[in-house]
């Protein structure tokens, strides 16, 4: 087959592949794996949305000029659904800066995990998990090979991405602020406790006393958080899906 034939076929498909790439790029499920293994899903993720693309009109312009703005309207899906899964994230982060997780990373800035501390890893992963259950990826990565009819009026822009991001805010929020609660009141507990009884020396087990204390009260809320990340998840999913705001 010659070069010509083979790129009157594939060329129809291109748009689509890119987009899909481009979303897969951002996915919150692809974000936290390896380099390597990220690449091989983000080209999977092209390769399957290559027949979507098939039989539609290519630009005339050249593909160097249309060719990254596919990419950069994928990334714009994929950047909705990973603004609509970061909070738990956030709300990791909250959790575990009050519980104290965060102190080795003051003390050492150079040796700070990448990922935050444990609370911040554990979150993201658990609103991962729960994006990879509600059919995220699959939903993503069809939105965006499909192409923009339908879908100019949310999720493609600025709008989709502040509302998922607000969204998101708020489930931060009603999160972390239970364990904040509770967090808080311990010490000052204890701080009640030192100046009553300053021989009492509280520092050495107040750190494994907030760290179980959070843990506690996740644990206790832990089917209402991820009832309201599935709830908050499904509806940006289709919002995307269905282009409405």
């Amino acid at each position: 087959m010659s070069e010509q034939a083979w790129m009157a076929m594939l060329l129809p498909g291109m748009p689509a592949m890119l987009r899909a790439a481009g979303a897969a790029l951002l996915v919150p499920a692809f974000t936290g794996m390896p380099g390597s293994m990220r690449a091989g899903l983000v080209l999977i993720a092209a390769v399957v949305a290559w027949p979507m693309g098939a039989g539609t009109m290519v630009p005339a312009e050249s593909p160097w000029l249309w060719a990254p703005q596919e990419l950069v309207v994928g990334a714009m899906v994929g950047a909705t659904a990973a603004a609509a899964a970061s909070g738990l994230r956030l709300a990791g982060r909250l959790i575990g800066e009050q519980m104290g997780l965060g102190l080795g990373d003051a003390a050492q800035p150079e040796a700070a995990e990448p990922e935050g501390n444990a609370a911040e890893a554990t979150l993201g992963w658990c609103s991962a998990a729960c994006f990879v259950a509600v059919g995220g990826i699959e939903t993503v990565v069809t939105t965006a090979a499909r192409g923009r009819e339908g879908q100019a009026a949310w999720g493609f822009g600025a709008e989709g991405i502040a509302s998922a991001l607000d969204a998101a805010s708020q489930l931060a929020l009603r999160v972390s602020l239970p364990v904040l609660a509770l967090t808080m009141a311990g010490a000052a507990i204890g701080g009640v406790i030192v100046r009553s009884a300053p021989g009492v020396m509280t520092l050495a087990g107040g750190f494994g006393v907030r760290a179980a204390t959070g843990l506690g009260m996740l644990a206790a809320t832990a089917v209402g958080v991820w009832a309201a990340q599935t709830e908050l998840l499904r509806g940006v999913l289709a919002r995307l899906a269905g282009g409405v705001a």
